[in-house]
């Protein structure tokens, strides 16, 4: 694992073995997610994460991703897995996130200008904040600070995990907001471009680091995280630090 000081948030999502956990570690993934939204292809049922979760090092965490589940659901996911965060992707109010037995946050798809706002406010109600640490060597981020926000493509048949690339411009502006993590149609080939031209705070990767549905591919996620670093060490160099970006340069 690289363990050069970093601040962009890298996350690989969809995990559903401890081999493909264990590569993205390797690869230096600060974030590994797992989902529970049963319709799914890379669902994983809670009793297996939970025995994934117990493998895996201190220095990345664990992120439970769930799909208008009843929070008393959640709650019992939180309590079987041991997850460090919880991220909401249906259509959950931003005051559920309080009602969870774990950091929380929302993510928002991206689909008109007013979905900019409808991001910007799940930020502010987030209770995952930019550690004031370096990130990828903490495991309980903190709370009260900067709240988190994740952005990802509109689809009208699936919340996430389309593989369709993210409408930059509105991701754009709710970067240069809040810390922002992106998802939606990232790959190992395109990351770099994106990390460089949009003051993102993280990036989200499932389908783009995959052989095929739920299952990992080694080369990829390496090149992924490879990529990532290089546009974010790019970006450092060639533009001002936006506001919310600015703490974590500052790291």
């Amino acid at each position: 694992m690289n363990e050069e000081p970093r601040g962009l948030i890298v996350k690989m999502c969809g995990m559903t073995t401890l081999d493909d956990a264990l590569a993205a570690v390797d690869a230096g993934a600060d974030w590994l997610g797992f989902n529970f939204w049963s319709p799914s292809k890379r669902y994983v049922p809670p009793e297996l994460a939970g025995k994934i979760i117990s493998r895996l090092p201190n220095s990345v965490s664990a992120v439970g991703i769930f799909v208008n589940h009843p929070v008393i659901e959640i709650n019992r996911i939180v309590k079987l897995t041991k997850i460090d965060m919880v991220q909401l992707h249906g259509d959950e109010s931003n005051e559920l996130l309080s009602q969870v037995d774990a950091p929380a946050f929302r993510a928002i798809r991206l689909r008109t200008a007013d979905d900019i706002a409808k991001a910007i406010v799940a930020a502010e109600h987030s209770r995952v904040s930019v550690p004031k640490t370096t990130l990828s060597h903490e495991r309980e981020p903190m709370l009260n600070r900067s709240g988190l926000c994740l952005v990802d493509t509109y689809d009208p048949f699936a919340p996430g995990g389309t593989g369709r690339l993210i409408n930059r411009e509105l991701a754009s502006q709710v970067a240069h907001q809040c810390v922002t993590v992106v998802a939606g149609g990232l790959t190992p080939d395109n990351v770099f471009d994106m990390v460089v031209s949009l003051p993102v705070s993280g990036v989200d990767v499932a389908g783009g680091i995959e052989q095929s549905a739920g299952v990992k591919d080694r080369d990829k996620m390496f090149r992924f995280v490879e990529n990532a670093r290089k546009g974010w060490r790019e970006r450092l160099k060639t533009s001002e630090p936006t506001d919310a970006t600015a703490a974590l340069r500052s790291r």
